[in-house]
């Protein structure tokens, strides 16, 4: 069902796609969107956590762009799913020039109400936020933080998003060089999520790409209607006797999520990339 209604989003900005299966395909962008239900791409279900990236590599080596909506996302984020789709398709509805916009730091309030609003992953507690603005109006944040998982860097990028339907050409550029004036760091490290994006934005501003990260994977409650996903690090095994109804010492993270009646969906791991002033 949910195929249909992207298919009817797609057909109403005009864009030229053809259904196949769980998956439609745009042939004029070599980009293919595949709509992943929780109940039929659960681990339980597929017994294969590297499914999606298979898919993603496959299309890779056909020529195409894999994007996997999770079924959770179009649910609670459809406006910002339909945003990044229009962008990756060139069909954003507003175009702005970030050199007829100013780059300000923000307050950490107004991030996250931005980035809440515009970014698919939501907002991530941050040090640092800048803003780009046109007209007063803020149409482009990024966010700074300390390296959550790599030690080695100063900073790490934590987000990036823009106003909704709008394409802002060289938004992140002005952003992070200002950061980068008054900053000065050595080494910043970003991550690019593979079931969304292959990371142009982060080549664009010079950083190199690492390595890919293994794939990682989300909680849901089985037959709830909510969709809601956690994260896996919500439900570490040292935390589990305080959140389930059921634990059992001598079974796996796993095997107690089972039980309590939750399965978990895999992601397609992420790109690693490392900015760098050194030699």
């Amino acid at each position: 069902m949910s195929n249909v209604i992207i298919s009817q989003f797609l057909t109403n900005n005009s864009i030229i796609h053809t259904i196949d299966n769980d998956s439609l395909i745009i042939p004029n962008n070599n980009i293919i969107i595949e709509f992943v239900e929780l109940s039929t791409h659960r681990e339980q279900h597929l017994k294969d956590k590297r499914y999606h990236l298979n898919k993603t590599n496959l299309a890779i080596s056909k020529g195409y762009t894999l994007i996997h909506v999770f079924e959770n996302e179009w649910k609670d984020k459809q406006e910002i799913v339909k945003s990044r789709l229009l962008n990756q398709l060139g069909k954003s509805k507003f175009k702005y020039f970030a050199r007829k916009c100013v780059v300000k730091q923000i307050q950490a309030a107004e991030a996250r109400k931005f980035i809440s609003e515009t970014h698919i992953q939501g907002y991530v507690a941050s040090k640092l936020n800048y803003g780009l603005f046109h007209n007063d109006e803020l149409l482009a944040c990024m966010t700074f933080g300390k390296p959550r998982y790599n030690k080695s860097v100063d900073w790490e990028v934590l987000r990036y998003s823009s106003k909704l339907y709008s394409s802002i050409v060289g938004g992140a550029s002005k952003i992070f060089s200002h950061f980068l004036k008054q900053q000065s760091p050595k080494r910043v490290v970003s991550y690019a999520d593979k079931r969304w994006s292959k990371g142009n934005m982060y080549r664009q501003l010079q950083f190199k790409e690492l390595k890919d990260s293994n794939v990682s994977y989300f909680y849901f409650k089985l037959n709830d209607l909510s969709l809601r996903m956690f994260h896996r690090s919500h439900f570490q095994k040292h935390k589990l006797q305080k959140l389930l109804t059921t634990f059992d010492y001598n079974l796996t993270e796993y095997q107690n999520m089972l039980a309590d009646g939750y399965d978990r969906i895999w992601d397609c791991g992420n790109k690693v990339f490392i900015w760098s002033n050194e030699e």
